[in-house]
């Protein structure tokens, strides 16, 4: 069974070797470089391409780290994030371009193309190279060649080329189209094509006629007068081409007009020029001319019958004078043509040459004699007829120009010309067609050419060119062809038939463009304009969507657009904006906006954060700001033709900033309030410690600087609570224990907490109480409270022989505690702020820090209930009134009070005492020691838990904030070290926010008191 396994196993494996070996076959046969890297970039292995196209061995390039290869040739930025950031994500990438100079093959451009991949449970990339330089060095040329192309057709100025839609309006105008009609391109577009031609053939349709043609047969050519601007005519050869979309929808016309005057000119006159000839011949040389060589006379003149007198011009002359007249380039070749007919009398004289007239005209004449001999056949004279040939010469020169401007058009479009006989077929070699598609003569005669077509369109390209020659007509069509390198163009191909004088084709000529350029701009065209599109359509949904008002102005300051986010904000809408001025819209505002907006279309310059404040019609009466930014709108010629705005509310920021003001300058008048109220109770403590140690000894003597001290203290300490308490409520932290009350003790607990501020001075406090018992729910701590603070309001703003008056009185379901003074009272404008945290109705010594009043409101809403104030203004004193509902519950059967005072502990205690404070383990160490516990003291959480190792209390009295370890951990410690200890942890410290008692459950304490604690409370916790 084992061999059996093995034999499997060895199969397989040589299987698998047997694969990867073919796979690296077909890996060394590729003719593009590859790269196999492992998950770090190491190269595994390579194939034979990369090491022969980069000249490296296999021991310069496997297993190193694919940057470090050659002269780092590969470590590039771009690729290092494809590799190592984008590749892990994506597995692949495709046609990655670099650029880069490689040490031993030079600069070239790589296409990377590279694929994540897993073999064996381990991550793998293939990486295929492909050198496109060649590729990006011949689209280089193409661009070349297509700019100067287009440079070429830029300046044809005898070319004007247009573009109509299905109806015959203009759509496109080029330049030479300007040059030859006169028209600018605006005042072209959108006119139909009739306005160029003549009126007589407007009223024959031939326009009309034109497009039926070029609609029904693809193409329409003809030769006719057309008309520039101005009514001046010329000829024009004329070539209108449908133009269809890839679904064969017509979809408009080409129109090319090449401008034939000079040509048209010439022919008219070389055809005169030949009527006159023929009338010449058939009537009489109307100049003829003789030499008489003996004599050496020459005359000219316009009758064979000397019977009219000589014309000054007919006067004989000499030969030299004769050939002085002669234009110098011709003289040579003049006296040669006449030495010749000398030496061969026989053969006659024959010449054309230039001749200049007295009155400075320079024409071209074709002489034509015979020589006269005498009996020993010496000329004695030359008789001939003189022709006029400058108009011919014209004609023919302004033909030759025509030719070259042609041919050379032709050579730099790189186009491919060829001709054939009638029948259409290929039977002489074609020296261009074979040096464009590289097939040789015997492949492309016949039918041959077809050969090199696209397949995909040889069929119709047959049918179509087979249709034209059926029809003797004119051919367009585009298909694909193949070049020489193998590459498909895409070819636009015209031909026409050539004809004799009876009208009979005697030839065919045809020429191939290549487009295959225009055919990729027009796809890239299509693609750009549907990506314009969907840009538009975004930037406008962005326009109208936009959280801020967006207008655009004319010069004259009319809207032209605007955004529902401005119409909201003008409170007018947005198509009532339209092509109305800002001050008819916002006349409110105009005044503030149009000179800076003015500004912005005069200098073009654009103003950006420009504050406006005022009404707008959205919310009449109601001051708002906001922020704008103008910006100029150009024209390409850089005129202002208007303004773009961005306008955002910033009203409620404006507003929120104005509080914060507000509330840092309440923030300041509180801090220096706390600190006046702060050092009212520390000086008394101050000054009654000096009192106690200057009367040390003397008990009865120190008892009213202790009182005096106690009720600072206390003083301080409430203070800090309602500070406390303010923060407790604004958070929502603060809790109620809530019962049923009777609100006469509440009054008179009230009354007796505020007894001490109520005695000073002769201020007389008035109570009045309903005879019936007032019952409410509530927390009695919290409504004690909220009265004792109403009471020491009123004190605090009533002069001492001032009145206070404290009514309770019952409304329906609800009760009102008014507390009323004849004091200062409350300045009118501070009535809607009194209420809230740190205002002041008179900010000044003795105000208070204004936290009062904001503590009265959160712990009435607490229960349930309002409060409100009232006054008459400065001078005229002040109500509040407390409104809350009453209870209508039976009253709970009272708990059994809990003594909490002892003279001293009832039970032995020892006592660890933990803070970093001196003074205080020092005071408290003595305190303790007074009420009968054994105490020892440490001073950071470490020497606490090492303490507790060889001594161990019944309670810890432990300070949180503590450098080092902290109490926190130091009771984890604790909890930990000791878990079946019973003693009690208590937290001693500053901080007592309801989070802070959390964290101090969750760390193991018991209990948790803020400083400072009074020797009551340290009693009632040491005997729990």
């Amino acid at each position: 069974m084992s061999n059996a396994t093995g034999d499997g196993r060895s199969s397989r494996a040589e299987a698998r070797d047997e694969a990867l070996a073919y796979a690296r076959s077909i890996i060394d046969s590729l003719r593009e470089p590859l790269l196999v890297l492992d998950a770090d970039l190491r190269v595994r292995s390579a194939n034979r391409s990369f090491y022969r196209t980069f000249r490296v061995s296999p021991q310069d390039t496997e297993g190193r780290l694919l940057y470090d290869l050659g002269n780092r040739q590969w470590d590039v930025p771009r690729l290092r994030i494809l590799l190592e950031e984008i590749l892990p994500r994506n597995t692949s990438f495709d046609d990655f371009e670099i650029e880069n100079d490689f040490p031993t093959i030079g600069r070239k451009v790589m296409l990377l193309n590279a694929r994540r991949l897993q073999q064996e449970g381990e991550d793998q990339v293939l990486l295929r190279i492909e050198d496109v330089t060649e590729r990006r060095r011949a689209e280089a040329e193409r661009r070349d060649i297509e700019s100067h192309f287009n440079a070429l057709v830029k300046n044809l100025k005898d070319h004007a080329i247009l573009t109509l839609d299905s109806e015959g309006r203009v759509t496109r105008w080029n330049v030479a189209a300007e040059h030859v009609l006169g028209y600018t391109k605006a005042e072209a577009l959108g006119r139909h094509l009739a306005f160029i031609f003549t009126p007589e053939d407007r009223e024959q349709g031939v326009p009309e006629a034109e497009l039926r043609a070029a609609r029904e047969q693809g193409r329409a050519e003809d030769e006719r007068w057309h008309l520039r601007k101005g009514g001046e005519r010329f000829w024009a050869l004329d070539i209108v081409s449908a133009l269809h979309d890839t679904d064969g929808r017509l979809t408009g016309f080409s129109k090319i007009l090449r401008d034939k005057t000079d040509w048209k000119r010439a022919a008219q006159g070389l055809q005169a020029s030949q009527r006159r000839l023929r009338m010449a011949l058939d009537v009489a040389y109307t100049l003829a001319f003789e030499w008489d060589i003996p004599r050496n006379e020459v005359r000219r003149h316009h009758s064979c019958i000397g019977a009219v007198p000589e014309t000054p011009e007919e006067r004989p002359s000499s030969l030299e004078e004769f050939c002085a007249a002669v234009h110098p380039d011709d003289r040579e070749s003049f006296l040669a043509n006449l030495r010749a007919a000398l030496a061969h009398p026989e053969r006659g004289y024959r010449a054309e040459f230039r001749l200049c007239e007295p009155d400075g005209r320079i024409v071209w004449l074709a002489d034509h004699g015979y020589l006269e001999c005498d009996g020993q056949g010496q000329p004695q004279r030359l008789v001939g007829l003189s022709q006029d040939i400058t108009e011919r010469k014209a004609a023919e020169d302004a033909l030759r120009a025509s030719e070259v401007r042609y041919r050379t058009l032709v050579e730099a479009t790189g186009a491919v010309t060829w001709s054939c006989p009638p029948s259409g077929l290929q039977v002489t070699p074609q020296p261009e067609w074979m040096e464009f598609t590289g097939q040789t003569a015997e492949q492309m005669l016949g039918t041959g050419w077809g050969d090199s077509v696209h397949p995909e369109d040889v069929a119709l390209a047959a049918q179509r060119w087979q249709d034209a020659v059926a029809r003797e007509e004119p051919l367009v069509n585009e298909h694909r062809i193949r070049r020489h390198d193998g590459e498909w163009r895409w070819m636009s191909v015209h031909a026409a038939p050539i004809r004799d004088m009876r009208g009979e084709v005697v030839e065919w000529i045809g020429m191939n463009l290549d487009i295959t350029e225009r055919k990729r701009s027009e796809e890239a065209a299509l693609a750009a304009s549907e990506l314009a599109r969907q840009r538009l359509t975004e930037l406008e949904e962005l326009y109208q969507n936009a959280p801020v008002g967006l207008c655009l102005l004319d010069r004259d300051l009319r809207f032209l657009r605007i955004n529902e986010r401005l119409a909201e904000i003008n409170g007018v809408p947005a198509a009532e904006h339209l092509n109305k001025t800002v001050r008819e819209v916002l006349p409110m505002l105009a005044d503030m906006a149009e000179p800076s907006l003015r500004e912005v279309v005069e200098t073009g310059q654009g103003r950006f954060n420009i504050e406006v404040v005022g009404e707008t019609l959205a919310r009449t009466g109601v001051q708002r700001t906001w922020v704008g930014h103008w910006l100029p709108v150009k024209d390409f010629a850089g005129r202002v033709i208007g303004v773009n705005i961005v306008v955002e509310e910033i009203t409620e920021r404006k507003q929120a900033e104005a509080a914060l003001r507000e509330s840092v300058r309440r923030k300041d008048e509180f801090l220096a309030t706390l600190a006046h109220e702060l050092r009212n109770p520390l000086a008394p403590i101050r000054t009654g410690l000096d009192l106690i140690q200057a009367l040390r000894g003397d008990a009865a003597a120190c008892e009213e600087p202790i009182r005096m001290m106690d009720r600072q203290l206390s003083h301080l300490v409430r203070l800090v609570d309602d500070l406390l308490d303010v923060s407790r409520i604004s958070r929502g932290k603060i809790q109620l224990r809530k019962e049923r009350l009777t609100l006469k003790g509440i009054i008179d607990a009230a009354v007796q907490m505020s007894d001490s501020a109520l005695t000073r001075g002769n201020r007389r406090l008035a109570v009045d109480m309903p005879p019936q018992p007032v019952h409410v729910e509530g927390d009695r701590v919290r409504l004690v409270q909220i009265v004792s603070n109403l009471l020491d309001n009123a004190v605090k703003f009533t002069d001492a022989e001032g009145h206070i008056a404290l009514d309770v009185v019952p409304e329906g379901e609800r009760v009102e505690i008014r507390v009323q003074d004849d004091g200062k009272g409350i300045p009118l404008r501070h009535l809607d702020n009194i209420f809230e945290p740190f205002v002041q109705a008179e900010p000044g010594l003795g105000a208070g820090l204004g936290i009062g009043l904001s503590l009265v409101r959160g712990l009435v809403e607490l229960h349930g209930g309002t409060v409100s104030a009232e006054s008459q203004g400065f001078g005229c004193g002040a109500t509040f009134t407390v409104s809350l509902p009453l209870c209508r519950s039976e009253p709970a059967q009272p708990a059994a009070d809990k003594a909490t005072e002892f003279d001293v502990l009832q039970t032995q205690c020892r006592v660890l005492v933990v803070d970093d404070n001196r003074d205080i383990t020092e005071g408290l160490r003595l305190l303790l020691t007074i009420l009968g516990a054994e105490v020892r003291v440490a001073h950071d959480g470490a020497k606490a838990v090492r303490i507790c190792d060889d001594w161990l209390p019944t309670h810890v009295l432990m300070d949180i904030g503590m450098p080092g370890m902290d109490g926190y951990e130091a009771a984890r410690r604790l909890r930990t070290k000791h878990p079946d200890s019973a003693f009690r942890l208590i937290a001693v410290t500053g901080w007592g926010q309801e989070e802070d008692r959390q964290r101090a459950r969750e760390a193991g304490f018991d209990e948790h008191l803020v400083k400072p604690v009074g020797v009551r409370e340290l009693k009632t916790v040491l005997s729990s």
